[in-house]
């Protein structure tokens, strides 16, 4: 092995400390988590899975919801107070007028404005879950559909790592135990029937803008896009659930719960959290942070439902 390849992750580190170090650093992160639709005809109840919470709990941040059906200032007002957002997995309608996808249009909007200004002072990223990788691309292509049906329900994979990952700004800081656990086990968690394919996603244009860091087959063998990054702004999208094995337990979904399949998923909301900390967004006040968090509402135990526990919201 040559002494450059040897070196590769100590170049790894370095550039992460040299891009870390010209950024605010904030001990006490927030993070926000669109709520969704609960009916894809209707905009009147909407839910935030609980297992997102837990997630970035675990992680070392707190968490604020963000509602659908908001104008822009209700957005602007409430990203100025946090420092990084999560689109979540679910079922939402990516067409539909005021619902989940128009919020995510302008949450990421805002986002690439906080990034662009500031000049790198102020890193607020956004992490895409599965159909928060899917909105982002549709938001990419201008709210057009790049996504193609495929069938990825309730499988395990192992990443198949592009060349040179370890140098993105999402995977520069994994070990090699994880770099191997993500890339030799099958310890990512995917439950979709929409896939983004890179043929599709050079075709919308998006490869301008996004790079994929990896990718996987689906159940009849089709390749579609399972992480990728923006190639200038913080922005990741993941098509899988890292936040199932540690959180989610419902019987008739694979999700695997030892060890190794917990810590290598943790790296995600550990990188969105690390990554969050480097802008110094602060609520005004003790008050308005207190009222603002999720600790306000209740999770409601939801054991026979997709998901263990949500956090259900009425018409705002």
């Amino acid at each position: 092995m040559s002494k450059l390849v040897k070196m590769l992750p100590l170049l790894a580190t370095l550039l992460a400390l040299l891009n870390f170090a010209d950024c605010a650093y904030n001990g006490r992160p927030i993070i926000a988590v669109l709520a969704q639709e609960i009916n894809a005809t209707t905009l009147d109840k909407t839910y935030i899975p609980a297992s997102y919470v837990k997630a970035l709990e675990a992680a070392g941040a707190r968490v604020v919801p963000l509602f659908i059906r908001q104008d822009e200032k209700y957005y602007r007002d409430n990203m100025a107070f946090i420092n990084g957002v999560v689109f979540p997995g679910g079922a939402a309608n990516l067409t539909m007028k005021g619902g989940f996808a128009e919020a995510a249009n302008i949450i990421y909007k805002i986002a690439k404005e906080i990034n662009e200004n500031s000049k790198n002072t102020q890193v607020f990223p956004i992490l895409g879950v599965c159909q928060g990788l899917e909105v982002i691309s549709v938001i990419a292509a201008n709210m057009t559909n790049p996504l193609v049906d495929c069938k990825a329900e309730n499988i395990n994979l192992p990443l198949k790592f592009k060349q040179n990952h370890q140098f993105s700004r999402l995977y520069r800081n994994l070990s090699p135990e994880i770099d191997y656990l993500l890339g030799r086990v099958p310890v990512t968690v995917n439950h979709h029937h929409f896939c983004l394919t890179e043929p599709n996603l050079s075709s919308y244009g998006l490869d301008l803008d996004w790079r994929v860091l990896s990718t996987n087959l689906d159940q009849e063998g089709l390749e579609f896009v399972s992480s990728m990054e923006h190639k200038a702004l913080p922005f990741v999208g993941v098509q899988f659930h890292p936040e199932k094995p540690a959180y989610e337990w419902h019987p008739i979904q694979h999700n695997p719960h030892n060890f190794k399949a917990i810590l290598a998923n943790r790296y995600f909301y550990d990188w969105l959290v690390n990554t969050a900390k480097q802008n110094d967004h602060r609520y005004p006040d003790k008050n308005s942070e207190k009222d603002a968090l999720i600790y306000n509402y209740r999770a409601t135990y939801t054991p026979d439902s997709y998901d263990l526990q949500y956090y259900y919201f009425e018409s705002t």
